[in-house]
């Protein structure tokens, strides 16, 4: 058992499951005249163990006006979650939409395959990641040629083939899920070439294609 709030009176809360093991809990102080609606987030793993996701509870209003009661919370999709309650005054209906969780769970964009693996840039950073476990580097503008490896010990990341970052992650299977293979999701900008294997390439192997661009090899 854990108490998700114990500064202010808690009413109406409403639980939401989020992405994996993330949940969002929504409720209301219950204060008569100045009640205000509230979001906490939580991780629920799969033993039962509950723990707190984010330091702070995070207030939603419309407009500046800050009474809510009875809100129900919606998971729309990935980050986006839409809230329902009864607003102030005349006691309007009242929809909000809101994005929960931007820094506590990834995002899944660029080539991805949700829950697996993927690789995202923008103007100055790339991120990697196998399983959810990100590796991330600085970028400059311009063209560049972004490589994602696993061999059972590190996570690689690498940028024109030079190795960018690494992070030790021993012993895993990469994902097996039904989600989709994406291209380009929420993501812009340019995609000359991709190239996807199923054992790790070698810095050798990956400066082979960085400098034939546009071949594809046959490892075995």
């Amino acid at each position: 058992m854990m108490t998700f709030e114990d500064t202010v009176p808690c009413f109406d809360p409403c639980i939401i499951h989020g992405d994996q093991d993330f949940y969002v809990i929504g409720y209301a102080t219950g204060n008569s005249g100045s009640t205000t609606g509230y979001i906490t987030t939580i991780k629920i793993g799969k033993t039962g163990s509950i723990t707190t996701q984010t330091e702070a509870r995070r207030e939603f209003k419309i407009n500046g006006r800050d009474r809510c009661y009875n809100p129900i919370i919606l998971h729309i999709t990935e980050h986006l979650f839409a809230i329902s309650f009864t607003g102030p005054t005349d006691h309007p209906g009242e929809l909000i939409t809101i994005n929960i969780g931007m820094d506590t769970y990834p995002p899944h964009r660029g080539i991805t395959k949700q829950e697996s693996y993927g690789i995202y840039a923008n103007t100055t950073t790339v991120v990697g990641s196998i399983n959810n476990i990100m590796v991330s580097a600085p970028i400059s503008p311009g063209w560049h040629y972004f490589a994602i490896t696993y061999d059972s010990v590190f996570i690689r990341l690498y940028i024109n083939a030079s190795l960018a970052g690494s992070i030790l992650y021993p012993n895993h299977l990469i994902n097996q899920t039904p989600a989709d293979l994406l291209f380009g999701r929420n993501y812009y900008g340019y995609i000359d070439e991709i190239a996807i294997y199923d054992q790790p390439l070698t810095q050798t192997q990956l400066q082979n294609h960085f400098i034939n661009r546009g071949t594809f090899e046959r490892y075995t």
